[in-house]
């Protein structure tokens, strides 16, 4: 059965109704009464290829318009939560499981859990720790770090992440993203770019931000897009862990060459840092330091992001 459904502020699009769950149809109706603007962008873009709504999907709506998601970056090595400064210099904050728990009962959309020193030590990811995570936490998991092939893919999926980040394992290996992508779809691809300044130019590092590509940032993460990633988390090593503001110049760049979302990770330090980096164009504001020592209270920011006239998930 085909039915004609509209959207606010999108044209009617026809979808496929038939054999489909009654808590799927559900959430469909709620987004048709709520309009897709006001989910999430993973959200909506998980409706619409569920339903292969055709209909472009976009990083940025109108202006104010797109609902930001605010996610919260968990480092770990050896199990426990570490910090740095401009991805060195390690300190040991907590245990991952018990900060995402608390981060979830804090009011966090997602989570980002990042094995920092997998890809560079060549190992596999942890996943005990992820599974533990994974029962005692109800909001989107992305997991990353030590992806280098899709069976690393169907591990972390089956250990409860909801969305793979995939890294150095993609520079070596480019097919990596079409590969995941079609076995799992592009929702469930992240593409993590770790991206410093070198001469002026926007340049991919690997290994955790110790070893320079060579390549040209916008140009890798474009064709990675291509190949299938479902959305980019753009890490400034510049910026990261000074909470001087996100890198704005670079957020743009990115925001303005894919039509997928763009989470904004590294510089996080005040309300205003989120408010330029969600004027930039990204869909999630990704931080760490602020969120880990309670600098920045997860209700006081989305107060704050609703009163500057952002729609807030």
């Amino acid at each position: 059965m085909k039915a004609q459904m509209a959207f606010k502020g999108l044209p009617d699009v026809k979808v496929e109704t038939s054999e489909v769950p009654a808590d799927i149809k559900a959430a469909v109706a709620s987004a048709v009464q709520e309009g897709l603007a006001s989910l999430p962008q993973s959200t909506m873009n998980m409706i619409m290829d569920h339903y292969g709504i055709d209909y472009p999907k976009c990083g940025n709506f109108t202006d104010k318009a797109q609902a930001l998601a605010f996610a919260k970056n968990i480092f770990a090595h050896n199990g426990r939560v570490v910090k740095g400064v401009n991805f060195e210099g390690l300190s040991d904050v907590s245990s991952p499981v018990e900060l995402a728990r608390m981060y979830w009962e804090q009011g966090a959309d997602e989570l980002v859990f990042y094995d920092i020193t997998a890809s560079f030590e060549g190992r596999a990811l942890f996943t005990d720790i992820l599974t533990e995570a994974a029962s005692k936490v109800f909001i989107p998991l992305t997991v990353g770090g030590g992806i280098n092939t899709v069976e690393d893919f169907d591990r972390v999926l089956k250990c409860g992440a909801d969305k793979v980040s995939v890294n150095s394992g993609a520079i070596r290996n480019p097919d990596l993203v079409l590969e995941a992508a079609k076995k799992y779809g592009d929702q469930c691809v992240v593409l993590s770019v770790d991206v410093k300044r070198v001469d002026g130019a926007f340049r991919v590092f690997a290994k955790g931000g110790r070893e320079n590509t060579g390549m040209e940032a916008i140009a890798w993460i474009k064709k990675c897009v291509e190949l299938g990633a479902g959305e980019v988390v753009v890490n400034s090593i510049d910026t990261d862990g000074v909470k001087g503001g996100f890198d704005i110049e670079m957020l743009e760049a990115v925001c303005n060459a894919v039509n997928v979302p763009v989470i904004a990770s590294g510089g996080a330090g005040t309300l205003e840092h989120f408010a330029e980096a969600a004027e930039a164009g990204a869909n999630i504001l990704l931080a760490a330091s602020v969120f880990h020592f309670n600098i920045i209270p997860i209700p006081e920011l989305k107060e704050f992001l609703k009163s500057r006239g952002f729609s807030v998930s």
